[in-house]
């Protein structure tokens, strides 16, 4: 497996977020991977949601479109996706809330981002409904290269 920016494979070591990922998505319709830059959030969705569509709205045309019309943005994946630096896109929240309501479907969207910059960008409503972690322990998401 390939990390974008490196020139060499890297091993994927299997860790406990992984296992807890899964377990959370047959339970809530999204879940949010946060952390610091280059800390492996990428590589985790992918590897425990390889079947999900990715998305990564660090790439211009992408965050345009899904800035200019987020609702035509979020239709395209009707089944869900992954959502990467969903920070860059902080309007699509509100319509992000609506799709999670009214299809209630566990799993449907994983969204991550860098973890500074998600702190203000969703809303509290939103956050019960993503922060499965809520009155416990947040789950430290660790490195997941060697």
């Amino acid at each position: 497996m390939y990390q974008s920016g490196y020139n060499r494979p890297m091993k994927l070591i299997p860790r406990t977020a992984q296992k807890i990922l899964k377990k959370l998505a047959g339970s809530y319709p999204a879940l949010v991977v946060t952390g610091p830059r280059q800390s492996g959030k990428t590589t985790l969705t992918q590897a425990v949601f390889p079947d999900k569509p990715y998305v990564s709205l660090e790439e211009l045309d992408t965050r345009k479109f899904a800035q200019e019309d987020p609702r035509g943005f979020l239709n395209q994946y009707a089944d869900g996706a992954i959502l990467d630096e969903v920070q860059r896109v902080p309007q699509i929240f509100s319509y992000l809330q609506g799709v999670v309501d009214k299809s209630n479907r566990p799993g449907q969207f994983i969204l991550s981002g860098t973890q500074m910059l998600m702190l203000g960008v969703i809303g509290e409503y939103l956050w019960r409904t993503l922060d499965v972690a809520r009155g416990r322990e947040p789950y430290v998401i660790e490195r997941i290269y060697e």
